[in-house]
């Protein structure tokens, strides 16, 4: 059996698992709702489920994307003071 991988993220600790897909950044998060759209329409997985999981993945690229610009705001500032 293969050992699972752990990762700390803010604090917790998430154990890897090879079934999962890895959402850490936009283009991840793009390719997996590609993903369950494909699996929609050839209906290994049914529309009212995909509907869900796609909505899922939206709200975690929008918080991608706020943490991703609250950042890049932060850094801006730091600089903005140094000046």
């Amino acid at each position: 059996m293969k050992e699972k991988q752990q990762q700390t993220i803010e604090g917790e600790v998430i154990v890897s698992n090879p079934t999962r897909p890895r959402l850490a950044n936009i283009k991840d998060v793009r390719r997996e709702i590609a993903a369950v759209y494909k699996e929609a329409r050839l209906r290994v997985i049914p529309t009212q489920e995909a509907t869900r999981l796609v909505y899922m993945l939206i709200s975690l690229g929008n918080m991608i994307k706020d943490t991703e610009l609250e950042e890049r705001i932060t850094e801006l500032e730091k600089l903005s003071d140094k000046s």
